[in-house]
């Protein structure tokens, strides 16, 4: 009787699961002439693997939900023939998963450049990417003799300075905290977007970067202090159908 005691009670005592991490959100993907970008919320593991008939590959993405609006595209390029996107798994740990069609069995390399995975296939596999630093309109300065000094001129009495102005006062930071609502290939878009949410949120900016040399318009709405207030106003932007708003630090 002791014995069974003791079992019971040993077995009575559970450890509570471990909290699954927030997922990840695949917000777009855009497609190029034998290149496909990512573009996550937020930082990711890929699990990829080739599959010989029909010539494919298989990228997994764990703890990612597919927000994308977009999940379709036809293939450009001379050996990327289509690229579809869908929710392997709605699970505690959601999976998603991107099939890229090929028109047949080609090199390929992954480069990740903060949370956008960009995928280059065939010969744009051997291109290496520029760093970023560089710019294709920027020539060096070249070297330009050293002037000659002029004779320093006799010393003059020194002028009454005026009072100085008071000091204005300094601007309020910026809040650290904005909202990334979209990011376009295509500045129109953006514009449009940009348009249609000032209405409930400001301020709205669109901002140009460049990833992977190519130049992308960013949505972003607000100026908020803390975290939680910027995922208060991106619930309320994905409660208006803005599916794939996230918070991002102000860089």
């Amino acid at each position: 009787m002791a014995t069974s005691l003791f079992l019971a009670v040993v077995l009575g005592v559970a450890t509570p699961p471990a909290r699954a991490a927030e997922p990840v959100a695949l917000a777009a993907i855009v497609v190029e002439e034998d290149r496909v970008e990512f573009q996550f919320s937020g930082p990711v593991r890929e699990s990829v693997r080739f599959e010989e008939n029909p010539p494919r590959l298989l990228i997994d993405l764990p703890n990612v939900r597919l927000t994308a609006a977009d999940r379709v595209f036809e293939g450009r390029g001379g050996v990327l023939k289509k690229v579809r996107a869908g929710q392997l798994s709605s699970e505690l740990v959601p999976v998603a998963r991107c099939v890229v069609e090929l028109e047949t069995y080609v090199l390929y390399g992954i480069q990740w450049d903060g949370n956008v995975m960009s995928l280059a296939l065939g010969n744009a596999a051997r291109m290496p990417l520029p760093p970023p630093s560089l710019r294709k309109d920027e020539a060096p300065v070249p070297a330009q003799p050293a002037a000659v000094k002029p004779a320093a001129a006799p010393v003059q009495p020194a002028a009454v300075k005026p009072a100085a102005a008071p000091a204005k006062p300094a601007a309020a930071p910026a809040g650290a905290f904005q909202v990334q609502v979209g990011s376009f290939s295509d500045e129109v878009r953006a514009k449009a977007l940009k348009t249609a949410i000032e209405a409930s949120v400001s301020p709205v900016t669109v901002e140009s970067v460049s990833v992977s040399g190519k130049t992308f318009y960013q949505v972003k709405a607000g100026s908020f202090k803390s975290r939680p207030a910027a995922e208060e106003a991106a619930r309320k932007l994905k409660a208006d159908g803005h599916a794939s708003a996230y918070v991002v630090k102000r860089k």
